[in-house]
């Protein structure tokens, strides 16, 4: 510790991890020793007990108000991070949660200290989650009152959507320097339609969309396969991993339960051999979906695709939702004029796809 009026610094040990990851290590050397002939269970015991060990880290966390910079490091026996932060960077330091279903049909919360960039973007102090919310409210608190971000009136969710909001307003407008005011109402074919841009961290995310075709209560989302991507396998481990990969999916193209509603009882749609090759989908209805995904659907998708392949060196994924606010074309990052008209055309064809 080295606290004073200019200095504000802590240490935390990972006393958690270290004492998990010794007993494991200590339960496998038991089940081996009991039945030598027996290995998977030892090993698997064992295996998790070396790596929490190894993967532990002590956090060291230093504020300086002389030079005015916040210093993050984490040093294990395989990992070394270091990071210095200038105050001047920093919108706000907040408790992140992650939530987890327990066996029980019960949730489960832990919790971390981030801080927000004014970039929108986050930096957490560990990048695991833990018990223990108080302990680190008082360690957030703290920093806060030390560099001055952040206020005792306003709540964690505010401060971070004041950052988010700031750094969307700034990629808003770098991409309207390229195609335009996204106010303004364009026609494709008949078919209405706007261009937005909203904040995944400090990437800009371009979202094309029309109100001309709406799915009330309902939704289908279709995602771009990685070239040479093959489809889960038909086990519902796999699948479900592969649910939740949808629904961080949707959060990073900034959908909410609004655009895709009842996704509890939404699940992975396997596509015919004209999309196969090219996109997953999730969807609440089969029924439903099967009815959009008709072939004046999928053949300007797949064309699409095929002159667009989502590679390592692509323009990027393209995202489709067709939902209650609309059908969404969604990509990461900014958009020229040429790409947009072509993200135009798209989409009007799916939407006039619908009513014949």
């Amino acid at each position: 510790m080295d606290n004073n009026a200019n200095q504000f610094s802590f240490r935390d040990y990972p006393t958690l991890p270290v004492i998990f990851g010794l007993a494991s290590i200590g339960a496998g050397v038991y089940f081996y020793l009991r039945n030598p002939a027996t290995w998977t269970m030892p090993a698997v015991t064992l295996g998790v007990g070396l790596l929490m060990f190894l993967l532990a880290s002590v956090l060291d966390v230093h504020a300086d108000r002389i030079t005015r910079t916040l210093s993050i490091s984490r040093r294990g026996l395989v990992q070394r991070y270091q990071r210095e932060i200038p105050f001047d960077e920093i919108a706000a330091i907040q408790i992140g949660a992650s939530y987890s279903a327990d066996d029980d049909g019960s949730t489960s919360t832990t919790y971390r200290v981030e801080i927000v960039l004014k970039d929108g973007s986050i930096v957490p102090l560990r990048k695991s989650y833990s018990s223990g919310r108080s302990s680190k409210e008082k360690r957030a608190q703290r920093l806060r009152e030390f560099i001055g971000v952040g206020g005792a009136d306003m709540s964690h969710d505010g401060i971070f959507q004041a950052a988010s909001q700031m750094a969307q307003s700034q990629l808003q407008a770098e991409q309207e320097s390229i195609t335009g005011n996204q106010d303004e109402i364009h026609e494709t074919n008949g078919i209405r339609w706007q261009i937005e841009t909203l904040a995944f961290g400090s990437s800009p995310i371009s979202r094309w969309y029309s109100s001309d075709y709406e799915l009330p209560d309902n939704f289908l989302y279709l995602t771009q396969k990685m070239e040479g991507q093959k489809n889960p396998p038909n086990n519902k481990l796999m699948q479900a991993m592969h649910k939740k990969l949808f629904e961080q999916s949707l959060k990073v193209y900034g959908f909410d339960e609004f655009d895709a509603p009842n996704r509890k009882n939404a699940d992975l749609f396997f596509l015919d051999d004209r999309l196969d090759a090219h996109f997953l989908a999730y969807t609440s209805d089969e029924r439903l979906a099967q009815q959009i995904l008709n072939p004046w659907t999928a053949m300007p998708l797949a064309a699409w695709a095929q002159k667009y392949p989502f590679t390592k060196n692509s323009v990027g994924q393209l995202a489709v939702l067709f939902g209650p606010s609309g059908l969404y074309l969604a990509v990461m990052g900014y958009i020229n004029t040429e790409y947009l008209e072509e993200l135009a055309n798209l989409g009007a064809e799916l939407v006039r796809a619908q009513s014949g």
